[in-house]
C-alpha cells in the first residue's frame, strides 16, 4: 500500500539509523501495519526531516530536494 506521494510506510524506514539495526529486524519481511506499529514504538528509525509540499516527499537531510520543493 502507497501513502501520501506514492511513497510506502516502508519507505519511511531508515535501514542504517542506528536505532533500525539494533532491533535486528528484516523489514522486508514486515507488513505494512506491522511497520507501522515499528514506526509508533520506535520513532527513531525513521528518516528525519521530511518535507513534503502535499505532493511530493523528502525523506532526510537531502539539500537539493529540499530546494526543489519550495520553488
Amino acid at each position: 500500500m502507497a501513502y501520501g506521494a506514492g511513497v510506502s510506510v516502508k519507505n519511511l524506514v531508515n535501514p542504517k539509523s542506528r536505532n533500525f539495526l539494533a532491533l535486528d529486524i528484516d523489514l522486508a519481511n514486515l507488513s505494512e501495519d506491522e511497520v507501522i506499529d515499528l514506526i509508533e514504538e520506535n520513532p527513531k528509525i525513521m528518516f528525519r526531516p521530511i518535507l513534503t509540499d502535499g505532493n511530493q516527499l523528502a525523506l532526510g537531510f537531502k539539500e537539493l530536494q529540499f530546494e526543489n520543493l519550495i520553488k
